[in-house]
């Protein structure tokens, strides 16, 4: 059952089941991993799961997707441009705190095995650091509690553990080569997360599925501590396209666009790097406005 909602109607759409759709995404994603054109292919998997009249209904529109049962591994597959949320009642939550944020970035460098980085991962946060505010962690945080931090940035591997998805982790890369894990949990267990959390890795959205809760992972575990929104990808980035995407980005931002926005615009301008763009998927509110500094 698929229920469309907006703010004037509720429309319960019986669409076909797990038998159907798998097989058909499952075709989606090696289209996918063959760099073959798959926009037709979208397309019509849409207008089956929407109707025809639903699918032209949501042309140009903010588009929230909870998705359940076979969706979940395949969240961002179908319309890389939908917002994803793991609960309604998160949206409800995350929405509910709206208003601007002005604050620095916090940029750190995540090694695949906590003492090395991909090195366009150091380019990346060697230019978030000349663009906007640096704001430097302690040693035993993630985000300092004594500056304003409004962005989290993340550039590189992500240790992903897929048979207990939170013990997910981030090792992250300190000075002399010193690193600290953060798993999901742990993550999950603190407050007062900055406002926008960048995963700029490795299928760093990935987790188990939890039928009627999504994905379980990294992403959750920031939303879970009071992130409004995680920017994450749903398969692995090449690293010098990854600091490309994220400099078009974070321009996007600082020319005053919302996130959902600039990640469409970062889309656009770097559409020529075949399936690479779709990867980047959005968790949380896309209408967050930040003032970076």
């Amino acid at each position: 059952m698929l229920f469309r909602v907006d703010q004037d109607s509720v429309v319960a759409r019986i669409v076909p089941g797990a038998a159907y759709w798998r097989p058909r995404l499952t075709r989606l994603e090696r289209l996918r991993r063959q760099n073959a054109e798959i926009d037709e292919v979208r397309s019509r998997l849409c207008s089956r799961l929407l109707g025809e009249p639903g699918a032209r209904d949501i042309r140009g529109r903010t588009v929230f997707w909870c998705p359940d049962g076979p969706f979940l591994s395949s969240a961002g597959l179908i319309e890389p441009g939908w917002t994803i949320i793991p609960s309604w009642a998160l949206l409800t939550r995350i929405r509910a705190r709206s208003g601007e944020v002005e604050g620095g970035v916090c940029a750190w460098v995540v090694g695949d095995d906590g003492s090395s980085a991909l090195p366009h991962a150091r380019s990346e946060q060697k230019w978030l650091s000349r663009n906007f505010a640096s704001a430097t962690s302690a040693h035993s945080e993630l985000w300092p509690s004594s500056a304003p931090v409004a962005a989290l940035h993340f550039a590189g591997h992500v240790n992903v553990d897929t048979r207990t998805p939170w013990n997910t982790r981030l090792c992250v890369v300190r000075g002399r080569g010193r690193r600290q894990d953060w798993p999901a949990w742990k993550i999950a267990r603190t407050r007062n997360a900055p406002a926008l959390v960048v995963l700029s890795g490795c299928a760093t959205v990935a987790g188990r599925e939890l039928p009627g809760e999504g994905l379980s992972g990294l992403a959750a575990a920031f939303l879970s501590a009071g992130s409004r929104c995680v920017i994450a990808t749903r398969w692995p980035v090449e690293d010098r396209f990854a600091e490309r995407f994220m400099r078009s980005f974070y321009g996007a931002l600082q020319s005053g666009e919302v996130v959902g926005r600039a990640l469409a615009q970062a889309r656009s301008e770097n559409r020529t790097a075949a399936d690479q763009p779709d990867a980047f998927v959005l968790l949380g509110d896309p209408d967050l406005r930040l003032r970076l500094r």
